[in-house]
């Protein structure tokens, strides 16, 4: 499947969105991290800043996001990740990759389940987890949704700390860095079919960690469901579809000041 390279994204603070009222439930993969562990920070130690580009175009081989060693900070401070955070040559990184599969050893499996995002801004704790003061986290969210013919979608996803979101194993929201919670859109174009979204969340310093997600509504955008499992086989017949690639994206930002 084509990368879609780095576009940037849109900030929205301060501007009105009109949110669907569709429905986006996920099946989540937990992790709990552990202090100490590198690129994790306790409250208030971290550098605060945002990148638009800290992963690259695809997913890698063991499907992860793979660190782009070119990044940028859009504003403040963004630290390269660590190497004991990248898997091999392949600069996969390894937050989500537990150490009970020989992955980050500060990394552990915290549990499974189903999550429905909103628009509105949802703490994000693992499975056991009594309130968010002295946790630190990561979570694969993953949901699927159809559409009947091409469309075009806009994302306005929100998150404290990194949130990086896939269509079909293409890169189409890149926002890493330690920083506040903060909307951004992102736009993007799919073909007819049925198509898997992925979203990478950590939260890297310890205190209040938060997600959220929607879809914007206007004219000539699309506005699926989106679950947390695929579709049933006579659903795909219907629409006479498999699943198709990515067709292509776009992703604009109004900057704001730093």
């Amino acid at each position: 499947m084509a990368g879609l390279g780095a576009f940037p994204l849109a900030l929205l603070a301060g501007m009105p969105v009109a949110h669907a009222t569709a429905t986006y439930t996920f099946g989540v993969q937990y992790f709990s991290v552990a202090q100490g562990t590198a690129d994790f920070y306790p409250s208030g130690s971290g550098p605060t800043g945002t990148s638009l580009n800290y992963v690259t175009a695809t997913l890698g081989p063991n499907g992860y996001p793979v660190f782009n060693p070119s990044f940028t900070a859009y504003s403040g401070t963004v630290l390269a990740a660590s190497s004991s955070s990248l898997i091999g040559t392949t600069n996969q990184i390894n937050w989500w990759d537990p150490a009970s599969s020989g992955g980050n050893a500060g990394v552990t499996a915290a549990g499974t389940g189903t999550l429905t995002l909103t628009s509105s801004e949802q703490t994000m704790n693992v499975p056991g987890q009594s309130g968010d003061t002295n946790y630190l986290a990561a979570d694969i969210l993953t949901g699927y949704f159809t559409v009947a013919t091409a469309s075009t979608i806009e994302l306005s996803i929100g998150a404290d700390d990194d949130a990086f979101v896939y269509v079909d194993g293409s890169l189409v929201f890149d926002y890493g860095g330690l920083n506040a919670y903060s909307p951004v859109t992102s736009t993007f174009s799919v073909t007819a079919g049925t198509h898997e979204v992925q979203i990478f969340y950590v939260d890297r310093e310890s205190g209040i960690g938060a997600l959220s997600f929607s879809e914007v509504t206007g004219t000539g955008l699309s506005t699926p469901t989106i679950t947390a499992t695929v579709p049933e086989p006579g659903t795909l017949a219907v629409l006479g579809t498999g699943l198709l690639g990515l067709l292509a994206a776009r992703r604009k930002r109004k900057p704001a000041s730093p």
